[in-house]
């Protein structure tokens, strides 16, 4: 089930979410965030900009390593996305994602 984060607006904000191997999660951003950071401590996990909420992500997917930060600038006006996909690639994870306006 999707996560909607589209009205949140204190920053930084911290999120922690329960992603598994089987299907991906959507989150949908802050409408004003910049820059979101993505890690996970106990698996492997797969990034994207395209996907379908509660699907298994295609082949075009970033792999971040376990116990590594991923840093992602957000693009403005018409190039900006509107949510990212995440999945794990061994088991069921818990990632933390930062958001800031930088």
């Amino acid at each position: 089930m999707a996560i909607d984060l589209r009205s949140q607006n204190n920053y930084p904000i911290v999120k922690v979410v329960s992603i598994t191997n089987t299907v991906c999660l959507e989150v949908q951003l802050p409408s004003s965030s910049r820059n979101v950071k993505i890690a996970c401590n106990t698996e492997d996990i797969f990034f994207t900009s395209v996907g379908t909420d509660g699907v298994t992500l295609g082949a075009d997917k970033a792999l971040i390593k376990v116990n590594e930060y991923y840093s992602q600038k957000l693009a403005r006006g018409n190039n900006r996305i509107d949510s990212i996909f995440l999945q794990s690639s061994a088991a069921p994870a818990t990632a933390t994602l930062i958001f800031d306006e930088e």
